[in-house]
């Protein structure tokens, strides 16, 4: 078995079962009301979910270090300059953490784009609330 393939496609496998649990977290009820209407998504309840995304979230990580430690070489090169000298603060690496620096002030303001989707799921909460109540 090749291990570079087998951390590759369980890191994919596992963003994929992430991604899917994160969005049934986002539109499930409160755990009260979701015990109360036996919610469901894809067929699985909303504690189901919130058990898969911890143990999931825990076998990325794994799985991610094991693809960094097995790819170190190759994230070196991303850090490296034409003439080969490793430079942390590459144009690429800059951009990113920029975009996390960005992503981490805005959640801690509420600034938006950010808030849109925070507004998003309490929209959402409020018409099943509404629904439930008819």
């Amino acid at each position: 078995m090749n291990i570079k393939r087998f951390t590759s496609l369980s890191l994919l496998l596992s963003l994929i079962l992430m991604v899917t649990s994160s969005f049934a977290l986002y539109v499930a009820p409160s755990n009260k009301i979701a015990r109360a209407l036996d919610w469901h998504f894809l067929g699985f309840h909303k504690f189901f979910w919130t058990i898969c995304h911890i143990n999931i979230g825990i076998v990325f990580v794994i799985f991610l270090v094991i693809h960094v430690y097995l790819n170190w070489a190759a994230i070196l090169c991303y850090l490296k300059n034409k003439e080969n000298k490793l430079i942390v603060f590459t144009k690429e690496f800059t951009a990113a953490y920029l975009l996390i620096v960005f992503i981490l002030i805005a959640s801690y303001f509420n600034l938006p784009p950010l808030t849109y989707i925070y507004d998003l799921q309490e929209f959402i909460q409020s018409k099943r609330m509404e629904a439930s109540d008819k």
